[in-house]
């Protein structure tokens, strides 16, 4: 059977479906949107939703920028229902459902209300904040960058094991894809990669980066053994939050990449010379797609994002 959105973990939400056969028609039109809605942030995790932490859960609904607090709840409604099921079938690996346990207060906490501002930066502002060492580390700098200019879009395991030869003739050679990318992407990639001190507002930290570690984006020295692919996109995922929590939501993952799209939309525009955003988006959208991945709701996201055009 298959569905009009493709879900993270399709297989399983179908089986959730055809569990609740007698409500089914509801169950799949409400499933289809918030399951949709939950997609990003599980291909960012690499996990099924209902084997999110209760931080997870949380920063989801923050990243899912909505000003409706009777669609936060209900959204945290359906993911418990979904979770209550995967329980049973013995789906959720440490055994709780920690959508229960978040109360309408913790949820109010996550509405955007102007937030969208807080979250978006120009590729002029970004740039210029890398140039003038706002950013510490060279290794999240181009972290950043690379977020803007739509790597990790369709998951942090572009940054797994990324090596700077994988940068040349102006592109980055992926497992899954190639992309064209900025000369400073590609100016940092490079230093990243001989980068080994790790700073703190300006301070060198005892414990810097692995030293026989070639990639561009380097485990701490302090990690002794090799992490699993689920462990590197944990440690990948502590790591933008970081980021974020020390300069700004704008500099998150769902920060930089909204920016980045907006960006490279506008530059279709002008190369186009419309003042169209959704015809320029459907013009382009496999482009537009195959660098940042799937919108579910465009219409919704061209709302939001329409006063930085």
């Amino acid at each position: 059977m298959s569905t009009e959105v493709k879900f993270y973990n399709a297989e399983q939400k179908e089986r959730y479906f055809d569990a609740r056969e007698h409500e089914y028609q509801m169950i799949r039109s409400v499933g289809r949107v918030f399951f949709s809605a939950a997609s990003e942030y599980e291909n960012m995790l690499d996990k099924d939703c209902c084997n999110f932490t209760t931080r997870e859960i949380l920063n989801m609904y923050s990243a899912y920028a909505t000003r409706s607090w009777e669609q936060l709840l209900n959204f945290n409604s359906q993911l418990k229902i979904y979770t209550e099921w995967c329980l049973k079938e013995h789906l959720v690996k440490d055994n709780q459902n920690h959508y229960a346990e978040i109360d309408k207060d913790e949820i109010y906490k996550c509405l955007n209300l102007g937030l969208k501002d807080e979250m978006f930066i120009t590729r002029e502002e970004l740039e210029k904040t890398i140039k003038r060492n706002k950013i510490s580390n060279v290794s999240d700098q181009f972290l950043c960058l690379a977020f803007f200019e739509g790597l990790g879009s369709l998951g942090y395991k572009d940054f797994i094991n990324l090596m700077p030869e994988q940068f040349h003739d102006g592109k980055v050679f992926l497992s899954d894809r190639e992309l064209t990318v900025s000369k400073l992407l590609t100016k940092l990639a490079l230093e990243s990669a001989e980068e080994y001190d790790k700073y703190d507002q300006g301070k060198v930290l005892k414990v810097g980066y692995k030293k026989d570690d070639p990639s561009v984006v380097k485990d701490s020295a302090n990690v002794y053994t090799p992490l699993s692919p689920g462990r590197n996109l944990k440690k990948m995922h502590r790591r933008i939050s970081r980021i974020e929590e020390a300069y700004g939501k704008a500099y998150g993952y769902i920060g930089m990449k909204n920016s980045g799209r907006v960006d490279m939309i506008k530059r279709l525009m002008a190369q186009d010379s419309s003042s169209d955003i959704r015809e320029t988006y459907n013009i382009h959208k496999e482009e537009i797609e195959y660098r940042y991945g799937k919108l579910q709701r465009i219409s919704r996201w061209i709302e939001e994002y329409k006063k930085f055009f």
